[in-house]
Parts: structure tokens; C-alpha cells; sequence
């Protein structure tokens, strides 16, 4: 087990990560998706540069007003 602390360069912002690294078959995936949720979003393609884009730009400009961008006022 390998214990991270990493920094974003670009925010500074700290995290700590635990890592396993384990030989053989792979790990159990821990979620709290139903598995009616795993199999939908197995079927998705993955993100991409557009998408990673997207997000960003929109990040951009949003003031933080989650009850605005989900419609409950």
C-alpha cells in the first residue's frame, strides 16, 4: 500500500491518496451505483477533449448558484 499526498499546480489544492497494488485478477469496483446505473454507463463512451473542454469553459463563468443552474429557486 502506497500512501500519496498530491498538489494540484495549478490550485494548490492537497489531497491524500491510498493505493493498492496488487498482482492478479482486479479489484472490486466500490460504488454506489445500482447495477442498472453500471451497466448504462458502460455502455457510454468515454469522456473526451471536447468534453473535458466543455466543462472547463463552463466552469469558467458558473458563480457557484446550484438552486439557479438546477431550476429550484
Amino acid at each position: 500500500m502506497w500512501f500519496l499526498n498530491v498538489t494540484c499546480p495549478a490550485c494548490q489544492t492537497q489531497a491524500m491518496m491510498a493505493i493498492v497494488v496488487k498482482e492478479g485478477k482486479p479489484a472490486k469496483i466500490v460504488t454506489d451505483l445500482t447495477e442498472a446505473e453500471l451497466a448504462k454507463f458502460a455502455q457510454e463512451s468515454a469522456l473526451g477533449t471536447d468534453d473535458v473542454l466543455d466543462i472547463h469553459n463552463f466552469l469558467k463563468s458558473f458563480n457557484g448558484d446550484f438552486s439557479k443552474l438546477f431550476g429550484k429557486n
